[in-house]
């Protein structure tokens, strides 16, 4: 299972998550829609709580949960 298929599922029940990167950031955030870049890489477009929307490739992700 990956991180960006956990934040899929918590988009579609409209839940927070808190995310750990590998680079030791977490934060919460929720959970908008599944994207692609231009490989065909899995992404995660989430809402920050600034309101700023990003984008969180599978590979910098080191787990989620729900909140």
């Amino acid at each position: 299972m990956t991180w960006t298929y956990e934040l899929n599922k918590l988009c579609c029940v409209d839940k927070v998550a808190r995310v750990r990167l590998k680079n030791g950031e977490e934060f919460d955030c929720l959970p908008e829609c599944l994207t692609y870049d231009g490989d065909g890489n899995e992404e995660m477009a989430v809402r920050m709580r600034d309101d700023r929307i990003r984008s969180l490739p599978e590979g910098e992700i080191e787990w989620v949960r729900e909140i």
